[in-house]
């Protein structure tokens, strides 16, 4: 029974140290930041989607996640509270139970790649240089 609680995923992705960016954000740093993005996210197994590009539907649009999967990318829900009736045997009870810590895990998991993934992305970019490059954009 995992229930998958705060995980930091960013030591098994391909790459696990985010490319800084230092300067004015240009398209070829923002583009290496995105390669880098969808690299890790595949890097993770998730059966989400078809199975065969791990979280990468969560750095990609739908429309451009259909490109590559068949199956659409549906990120786990929260299953909410177990209900087991009170007319199921002891068996239908533990498989009851056995599938919600299951989606549990799976929505855990998720969230933790998520967040993995936002981390990376925050570790990229200086504060002060993103800062300095859209007080340019909104000026000019």
């Amino acid at each position: 029974m995992n229930y998958e609680t705060s995980i930091d995923y960013s030591k098994a992705f391909q790459h696990p140290e985010p490319t800084r960016i230092t300067e004015e954000p240009t398209f070829a740093s923002l583009r290496r930041l995105e390669k880098e993005l969808k690299a890790n996210a595949s890097s993770i197994e998730s059966d989400i989607g078809g199975g065969d590009h791990g979280y990468l539907g969560l750095v990609l649009s739908d429309a451009n996640y259909a490109l590559v999967s068949a199956t659409a990318f549906t990120p786990s829900t929260y299953p909410g509270t177990l209900n087991i009736p009170v007319t199921a045997t002891q068996v239908e009870a533990v498989s009851l139970r056995e599938d919600h810590y299951a989606q549990i895990a799976k929505y855990r998991k998720c969230g933790n790649v998520e967040r993995s993934l936002l981390k990376h992305l925050q570790g990229s970019v200086d504060e002060n240089t993103l800062t300095v490059s859209l007080i340019k954009t909104l000026v000019y």
